[in-house]
């Protein structure tokens, strides 16, 4: 956009206006003219504590250099920014305000409030190996998916805590590292959720292929019929 409104504007040629354009090549002044607005975008996609950060920083850089622009300095070379900037900067300041709210932000914070991430739970009762740093204890797994478990309540167990978990299941061992993300209730029974931290990709496709044995099982989760798998 910023390229064609110079276009517009100065009706040189393309090649003219990509010439002067590349030979401003200090970091700010790259980042000021192509980066800003699509780190901004792509931040906002991921939704995440960092990205929350992020996105807000860079919003309030843009919003600042809007605010303090002198006359034909970069990145616009004219009296003041270009119409569109203003539009999107407004537009950004909006978001910025929308997002100062403690309900925007939840999906942000709250790896629950993201439901189109969540991968489908199948309800099992798998027992488990789980390993801290100083000791081991059994458990049970009541509900599993891809990225994650919800585990029996236990009174080792806390949020935050980053440890290891052990099951079998049909032929498969399994020995990953997890995290506890949260302490809920599921289907009247509480417990922990934990996000499993796969180190290689061989983990990965081995917990696919147990979850796709579950699945051809038909032990959804939600199934109406509450059918079990277990181990």
């Amino acid at each position: 956009m910023k390229i064609l409104y110079f276009k517009a504007i100065t009706h040189f040629d393309f090649i003219v206006i990509l010439s002067n354009l590349q030979a401003r090549d200090s970091f700010f002044e790259v980042f000021d003219f192509w980066l800003a607005f699509p780190i901004a975008g792509f931040l906002i996609l991921k939704l995440r504590k960092w990205t929350y950060f992020g996105f807000m920083s860079i919003l309030s850089y843009v919003l600042y250099k809007i605010v303090t622009y002198e006359e034909y300095t970069w990145p616009y070379n004219s009296d003041s920014p270009f119409m569109y900037n203003y539009v999107v900067a407004g537009l950004a300041l909006a978001v910025f305000v929308y997002f100062l709210f403690p309900k925007a932000r939840e999906p942000f914070f709250d790896r629950r409030m993201r439901w189109w991430e969540i991968k489908e739970r199948y309800n099992v009762q798998f027992s488990c190996q789980v390993h801290t740093k100083n000791l081991s204890f059994s458990s049970q797994i009541l509900n599993i998916s891809e990225s994650g478990a919800f585990i029996k309540e236990n009174s080792y167990l806390k949020v935050g805590d980053e440890l290891d978990i052990d099951f079998s299941f049909m032929g498969h061992t399994m020995s990953l590292p997890m995290k506890v993300v949260h302490r809920s209730e599921s289907d009247h029974r509480r417990g922990f959720g934990v996000s499993f931290r796969f180190s290689t990709l061989g983990q990965k496709v081995k917990m696919a292929k147990i979850i796709k044995i579950i699945r051809n099982s038909h032990a959804v989760f939600n199934n109406s019929k509450d059918l079990k798998i277990v181990a």
